[in-house]
């Protein structure tokens, strides 16, 4: 048990390190050329730039955010429009006996049809009564919470790391 709680301490060590070497490395070449001093604020916010944890829990957050409003936006009426348009280059003929002329047996070719047919449809629906959506609209309000409290313990992890590593150095 001794050996277990040694190696967590040595990890939590090693990562305050890393956290602080990284920058230090990110502080040097913000100052190649004169000595400057940081204080923890400026420190906390190069950390803030540059953590990469942080980075990508702020595009878990947006994430979730555009799934949530995907989820919820089926509430919302659906509209559609749909249009047709027709143009005959040549016109259906149809063919019918010789109706002034009906003993002589010849044929006459009648065309049918107009020559341009257009139609237009439109439609609005919307979702009365779906189980689907009233379990997104019960679920998007503690999304948004867990996203933005992830992000708050990043932001608090990453704040105790440079502030034990930010100490540790003074001594």
């Amino acid at each position: 048990m001794a050996n277990f709680v040694n190696s967590i301490i040595l990890f939590m060590l090693l990562r305050r390190l890393f956290v602080f070497s990284g920058l230090l490395f990110q502080t040097a070449s913000y100052c190649q050329n004169q000595p400057v001093l940081l204080n923890l604020k400026d420190i906390l916010a190069i950390a803030y730039e540059s953590q990469p944890a942080l980075q990508l829990t702020e595009m878990d957050r947006e994430i979730t955010e555009a799934y949530v409003d995907t989820s919820v936006s089926g509430w919302w009426p659906q509209a559609g429009l749909e249009a047709d348009y027709f143009r005959y280059f040549e016109q259906p003929v149809a063919i019918f006996p010789d109706f002034n002329n009906p003993s002589s047996g010849e044929f006459q070719e009648v065309r049918t049809g107009v020559p341009y047919n257009s139609n237009v449809s439109f439609a609005i629906n919307q979702s009365l009564l779906n189980n689907e959506l009233f379990r997104a609209q019960n679920q998007a309000r503690p999304r948004r919470t867990i996203a933005s409290l992830e992000i708050e313990r990043i932001k608090i992890d990453l704040h105790v790391d440079v502030g034990s590593a930010f100490y540790e150095a003074l001594l």
